[in-house]
């Protein structure tokens, strides 16, 4: 996944990694959004995201992965509280 990418020494690799890794969180989001996308099509995208986040993510020993899966977590959170 594209949080290899972001540790990595080129900076090009690096901000292409960051990039990615934003994108794919923005698609999540909107994914895991009911008022965007079927109840069951949500739960299937959390059931997949989430459980991602919590072990590769914020288990990382990368510092920027950590905020950019934290940062993450706390929006699905507040699309599934709305």
């Amino acid at each position: 996944m594209a949080f290899r990418a972001i540790d990595d020494i080129k900076e090009t690799v690096r901000l292409a990694g960051d990039s990615l890794s934003k994108s794919v969180s923005s698609v999540s989001l909107r994914l895991s959004d009911t008022t965007l996308t079927p109840e069951a099509d949500a739960r299937a995208t959390l059931a997949i995201v989430l459980p991602f986040l919590l072990t590769k993510g914020i288990l990382s020993t990368v510092a920027d992965v950590r905020r950019l899966s934290i940062n993450t977590i706390m929006k699905l959170v507040k699309v599934l509280l709305h």
